[in-house]
């Protein structure tokens, strides 16, 4: 199963830093990204080339670990952050923040979301 691949980039809107958020599932917003996985896949997190981010600071459930962040994210390779998603997750959404510094030194903190679809149904034949 290929892994998603989350993005970030820094952007300025109406004078405020905030985090502009693609995943390789073509999904993207600034700020609320809903990036839809499935069990056992991986998940990483990584600046996008030019993005004004220096580093990831941590990605952090905004509950306590359950059905997705249960084992926890780790830092990989080349300031990316990853988690594999337990094979037994169900299906349901799951809240998650970003801390993020910038090249001057500024902090961002955004809450978006990874979401587990339920099962497809098993084709008619």
């Amino acid at each position: 199963m290929k892994s998603v691949k989350i993005y970030l980039r820094a952007v300025v809107v109406k004078e405020k830093n905030e985090l502009m958020m693609f995943d390789s599932n073509r999904s993207g917003a600034i700020d609320d990204l809903v990036t839809i996985a499935h069990p056992g896949q991986k998940v990483i997190w990584t600046r996008d080339s030019c993005s004004g981010i220096s580093k990831i600071l941590g990605i952090q459930p905004k509950s306590k670990p359950g059905n997705i962040f249960r084992n926890g994210p780790v830092k990989c390779w080349f300031n990316k952050i990853c988690i594999r998603i337990p094979a037994d997750a169900k299906p349901g959404d799951e809240a998650y923040s970003v801390e993020c510094l910038l090249h001057d030194k500024t902090k961002i903190l955004i809450d978006p979301t990874i979401k587990i679809p339920p099962p497809s149904p098993p084709p008619h034949g």
